[in-house]
């Protein structure tokens, strides 16, 4: 029994280094000083990925080289002999800068492109080496290293053969000697390793170039920022001691990004029923950025609880830490606020200002959000149709918010540039609804336009708000909840309240957007859902306002774009997906669209492998909701 445990383990221990050596295998030529790295894993795996998402969206048939991505662009490419389509191809970017020195030896070379436009390393997979070298005309091989010129006139290069790849260069020093390899860290690692697709940024690299350029600009840095906040006139000279505060702060951000960063990727797998990309910033543990990611805590509950039955654009929630905010702001915002108070009466307002959204953040743990779909007549109603449930101390956040209202008709004042004004009112208990006790804030905007310019943000205005401007309610549900709402009916308002109190959770487990959330990060501190149905179909309708003829035709229900935030240690992550489902429909609608208004094609409501009802074969019924026509 101990023999066989003994080989059972030790198999699987080979089994584990092999893995380890092929996720490896393309690595360890990549030198380690490398700025960027873009990585495809899998050649014809992903190539297949790729060619069954197109096959879906039905593009397949307008272009049959995307049947098949990988073999297409190898015979454009006229490099189709001796490539390992199984194994992992990369690109890098070796430099950024002009070397003199090396600029000599290119020329010397007869190398003629800019030193940075040489400076790019790229490792393509070979079972045969030599067939792979047959592809190039004009192969000139010395010392292991081959000047060859690229197929269709791309120029001379040089390559070279590294274990089972194939080191190509416009530069001959880059692929002389096999590299010291790139050894990944922390989550970029595992990125890395388990992606379709993946760029990666080598941070400590990049700030060994941008810090000294950045000293060395700084004080060029914050005088053309400080000069773009006060170019407006005299009146905001007075400003400007605040205005090179912010500035700084800005570079100083930048600055910190540099200085704890480790490393920053964005990748891509393409699954059979969407896409999913991932955006990630890795800083240093014992960073400052570093720490103050790692304390932040995320949050597995529904962060849609509380909204009512609507037919929703934009929806999501965000959860707050309030010791994290508070210190971000703090560091952020002090020495900007220092210089405000220097102003005394002058600056006032905007003190008074930040205060009021310290409070409200401090008294914040969690807030819901939804912008609605409009349905007023444009110029007679708002579009701007929304509304927010705010979980915390709810009589803090309405008081915060009184007083942020109070400050904004003066700081409006302050940097008030062309003809056009607003004036911004706050009138408490304005009227009860269902109970509740609603304050009202609204702003009108007034115009004396002299310029097209301003005419046109006049009429913007006028088309957005309605002839009342932008008119907004808040109030306390309960002591734990506050409701904020803007352009709602009062039968809305109702409905936002009740929702409220029964912490509905029902619009984010709506079939269609769960389908969306399973595919992102369960644990994540935001998340942000965006139905482009419901956004095409609006605005369709409101162009038919203006005489436009947009035959748009969607499924209803259609799965939206999912976003969510988050951290994982010392990293901040922004992941989304794309499910297949809605990019096929808009697909198909903007064909349809396209020749509708040529005067062809099929009759407006047909769109291909769709039901006489709009219907895709095998939709269910059960997956519509009440009162909506289509999206979240």
């Amino acid at each position: 029994m101990h023999t066989v445990r003994r080989i059972a383990l030790a198999g699987f221990l080979i089994a584990l280094m092999l893995v380890t050596a092929v996720q490896a295998q393309v690595t360890q030529f990549i030198p380690s000083k490398s700025l960027v790295v873009f990585k495809i894993s899998k050649l014809q795996a992903t190539s297949q990925k790729l060619a069954a998402f197109i096959q879906q969206m039905g593009l397949a048939q307008m272009d049959p080289r995307l049947a098949d991505p990988l073999g297409s662009f190898l015979e454009e490419k006229k490099t189709t002999k001796g490539v390992n389509k199984d194994g992992d191809l990369a690109f890098a970017v070796l430099s950024f800068q002009k070397d003199e020195v090396k600029e000599a030896e290119a020329a010397l070379e007869g190398e003629e492109e800019p030193m940075e436009e040489q400076s790019v390393l790229l490792l393509v997979p070979v079972s045969d080496y030599d067939q792979f070298l047959s592809n190039f005309t004009d192969v000139q091989t010395e010392e292991g290293i081959s000047k060859v010129t690229f197929p269709d006139g791309e120029g001379n290069g040089y390559v070279a053969h590294w274990g089972d790849y194939a080191a190509l260069s416009p530069r001959k020093s880059n692929v002389s000697a096999a590299p010291d390899g790139l050894t990944l860290q922390g989550l970029a690692a595992q990125e890395f390793q388990t992606k379709d697709a993946v760029i990666w940024a080598n941070l400590p690299a990049l700030r060994e170039i941008a810090l000294p350029e950045l000293e060395k600009n700084r004080e060029k840095f914050i005088a053309d920022i400080t000069k773009g906040m006060t170019k407006q006139g005299a009146t905001n000279q007075a400003f400007e001691p605040l205005a090179k505060a912010v500035a700084n702060q800005l570079v100083n951000a930048a600055e910190r990004y540099l200085k704890d960063g480790q490393a920053a990727t964005f990748s891509l797998n393409i699954g059979q029923q969407g896409i999913s990309t991932t955006l990630m910033s890795e800083f240093e543990a014992d960073s400052y950025l570093g720490k103050t990611v790692a304390q932040v805590n995320n949050s597995d509950q529904n962060l849609m609880t509380g909204l009512p039955d609507e037919n929703y654009i934009v929806m999501g929630g965000f959860v707050v830490d309030n010791a994290v905010i508070t210190n971000l702001l703090n560091d952020a915002l002090d020495p900007v606020l220092k210089e405000a108070a220097a102003l005394e009466e002058k600056g006032k307002p905007i003190n008074d200002y930040f205060d009021a959204l310290k409070r409200i953040l401090a008294a914040t743990n969690s807030e819901t959000f939804g912008l609605i779909a409009p349905t007023a007549a444009i110029g007679q109603g708002s579009l701007l149709q929304g509304l927010a449930i705010v979980n915390g101390d709810a009589k803090a956040i309405v008081t915060g918010q009184k007083d942020m209202v109070d400050t904004q008709s003066e700081l409006a004042k302050m940097f008030q540039a062309n003809e056009l004004s607003s004036q911004t009112t706050y009138t408490p208990n304005a009227k009860t609804v269902d109970g509740v006790a609603l304050d009202q804030f609204q702003t009108k905007f007034s115009a004396n336009p002299k310029t097209p310019q301003e005419r046109q943000i006049a009429q913007f205005m006028g088309l957005l708000y309605g002839p009342q401007g932008f008119n907004g309610y808040i109030g306390a549900v309960n002591d734990n909840q506050a409701l904020i709402v803007a352009g709602l009916t009062d039968e809305q308002i109702k409905a936002s309240i009740d929702a409220a109190k029964a912490n509905n959770a029902a619009v984010g487990e709506r079939p269609h957007v769960a389908s969306v959330t399973s595919e992102l990060p369960k644990n994540r501190v935001g998340e942000v859902y965006v139905s482009l149905d419901v956004l095409l179909t609006t605005a369709a309708n409101y162009a038919k306002q203006f005489g436009a003829n947009m035959p748009l035709n969607l499924q209803p229900n259609l799965p939206p774009i999912g976003v969510t935030v988050a951290t994982e240690a010392s990293a901040v992550r922004l992941d989304s997906y794309v499910p297949s489902q809605l990019v096929q429909q808009l697909v198909a609608a903007g064909m349809q669209m396209f020749m509708g208004m040529q005067g062809g094609g099929p009759e407006e409501g047909a769109q291909p492998g769709m039901h006489e009802d709009g219907a895709q074969p095998g939709a269910h019924e059960e997956d519509a909701q009440p009162g909506e026509s289509g999206g979240l």
